[in-house]
């Protein structure tokens, strides 16, 4: 599942700002880097070691952009606002829905009768 560290870096990679060094010390998270390395978001020199893992020189690839760009679309289309008020709406229109219907099958049965 991404994080908001995948985006983060990813779009210092798209506006160049990332260091020439990723490692244990960098103020980006190198597990997260190595990942998206292995994914073909990111192109970078492993240079990874007994010492720990490192990468040098990591630039977004064109995959990586578009994967940034999903990021941008599902935030600015507001599709997790309209799923929360989804998830609230369903059962409220269900239940005012039963209370119109009972209201009207009453009126119907009340009319047909001869109340």
């Amino acid at each position: 599942m991404p994080t908001t560290e995948h985006q983060r870096i990813l779009e210092a990679a798209a506006n160049q700002t990332l260091p020439d060094e990723i490692d244990e010390s960098s103020d980006y998270s190198v597990s997260v880097v190595k990942e998206l390395v292995e994914s073909g978001f990111l192109d970078a020199s492993d240079v990874c070691s007994d010492d720990g893992d490192a990468y040098l020189e990591p630039r977004i690839t064109l995959p990586g952009r578009e994967y940034l760009e999903s990021f941008k679309v599902k935030n600015d289309s507001g599709v997790d606002k309209i799923t929360s008020f989804g998830r609230f709406a369903k059962p409220v229109l269900a239940w005012v829905f039963g209370i119109v219907g009972a209201v009207i099958g009453g009126l119907i049965l009340y009319y047909l009768v001869g109340g």
